[in-house]
């Protein structure tokens, strides 16, 4: 069965992620890609090990995710998990087996990939226009996934990611991160502002920095580096918070994103002209460093970043 445009199918698939994000025009061609499968209960979806590389969306009906006689998770349609791609890491990692009779889309990931690079930049007025409902829209989520970092995770961590986060609300002054501490939570702006503050010395008073808004995200630096906070962040009003823990951040968003070259290659990139940056202290540097390296603190380089003109606010880290 094919999907219709318009249809309550479409609008039903258009929220899901990252599909919410492509261009109205990209969207028609995928619906054009897509089929609605039906399985019954009792079976298999996909198996352990299997390795086409298929984005699976359930539209309708309740999957069981499963590792030997081991039940991980159960999806229902409709719910929040079931806007992301099931299990989608290949090889699969576990068994998708049916608990009740079931309705999919399977997506060739290729496909999707390709209408992501698409600049697609008008559409034409007379196509239906799908909207996200807003139960689901919300800007922070929008902001979230649109940045790069997270862009750049498999559905199944970005799942993970919406169902761990705690929400926190702060007063009008009170302190969210202090300066010294150890990192311990990555943090998004839902509502209100706040005040970027570093102290110096303890002698000294604080330095403002700069402000942070709605949709913004800060906290990873400490998190990312193993050092204590480097900046302080006070509500400068009272403000609406969601943040993600060090265990999850480290395991859902560090390792996933982190990308390692070898000694050969560094030599390579440098013989090209690349520069190779130490991002540690000055006094763990002076102690010790690789040839022909150079010394930039972690705060002072993406601070300067963050004020090079860019308008995006990914790259703020504390």
């Amino acid at each position: 069965m094919t999907i219709e445009i318009p249809s309550a199918d479409a609008s039903l698939i258009r929220t899901f992620f990252p599909l919410c994000h492509l261009p109205q025009k990209n969207f028609k061609k995928l619906c054009s890609h897509l089929d609605i499968k039906t399985a019954q209960a009792g079976e298999f979806i996909f198996q352990l090990g299997q390795e086409q590389n298929q984005l699976i969306y359930l539209l309708d009906g309740k999957i069981s995710l499963q590792l030997k006689e081991f039940e991980l998770e159960s999806v229902q349609a409709g719910t929040e998990a079931a806007r992301f791609a099931l299990a989608h890491q290949i090889p699969r990692k576990v068994n998708a087996c049916a608990e009740t009779a079931l309705r999919y889309i399977c997506l060739d990931a290729a496909i999707l990939n390709t209408l992501q690079q698409q600049n697609t930049t008008t559409e034409d007025s007379s196509e239906m226009i799908v909207e996200e409902p807003e139960e689901s829209g919300d800007d922070w989520m929008t902001t979230l996934l649109k940045s790069p970092i997270f862009r750049a995770l498999p559905p199944a961590n970005l799942q993970r990611i919406l169902i761990n986060l705690e929400s926190m609300e702060f007063k009008q002054g009170e302190i969210i991160i202090k300066q010294g501490e150890p990192g311990d939570f990555y943090y998004l702006i839902k509502q209100g502002e706040c005040l970027l503050l570093r102290q110096p010395s303890p002698k000294l008073k604080p330095i403002k920095l700069g402000e942070l808004k709605a949709q913004d995200t800060f906290g990873e630096d400490a998190i990312i580096s193993g050092n204590p906070r480097s900046v302080s962040v006070i509500a400068k009003t009272d403000v609406s918070l969601l943040r993600l823990d060090k265990e999850n951040f480290i395991e859902l968003i560090k390792k996933p994103s982190l990308k390692f070259i070898t000694l050969e290659q560094t030599q390579q990139k440098l013989a090209q002209g690349g520069i190779l940056i130490d991002l540690r202290t000055a006094e763990d540097f002076k102690q010790q460093h690789l040839p022909n390296s150079i010394n930039i603190p972690f705060f002072f380089f993406t601070y300067a970043f963050k004020n090079t003109g860019s308008k995006t606010t990914d790259h703020r880290r504390l």
